[in-house]
């Protein structure tokens, strides 16, 4: 069992021969070596790295809640989800926005980015 969202992502470069091989034979047939997937790749690593940068930035000028929050720690999240609907955010936030505590949330898809951004806006 596969999951597509895990090849349409930047980890598709991940995969091994092995993998590759086995979804072939179920009949996906991904472009593994496209020059346009290989640049795609390159410009979504150059983003995550500009957000890192963006984040650590308003972490120095004090924006640092979500920094500091570890696994344990008691959360309340807005119940009315504020993202955008329709966006992955939206979607991705609802699975999460019921959690009790930063291990929970992230049980349930939340990322460092995502808490950092919930925490600070």
């Amino acid at each position: 069992r596969f999951s597509l969202v895990y090849f349409t992502c930047d980890r598709y470069a991940e995969a091994s021969q092995e993998v590759r091989t086995l979804l072939r034979k179920t009949g996906i047939d991904f472009q593994w070596s496209s020059a346009a997937l290989r640049k795609m790749l390159v410009v979504k690593k150059q983003e995550r790295t500009e957000l890192r940068v963006f984040f650590e930035k308003l972490a120095a000028s004090g924006r640092k809640v979500g920094l500091h929050l570890v696994g344990n720690d008691r959360i309340c999240y807005e119940q009315e989800n504020p993202k955008l609907a329709g966006c992955h955010a939206h979607k991705l936030y609802a699975k999460y926005l019921r959690a009790q505590s930063i291990q929970e949330a992230r049980r349930h898809g939340c990322r460092t980015v995502d808490i950092q951004y919930d925490f600070n806006w």
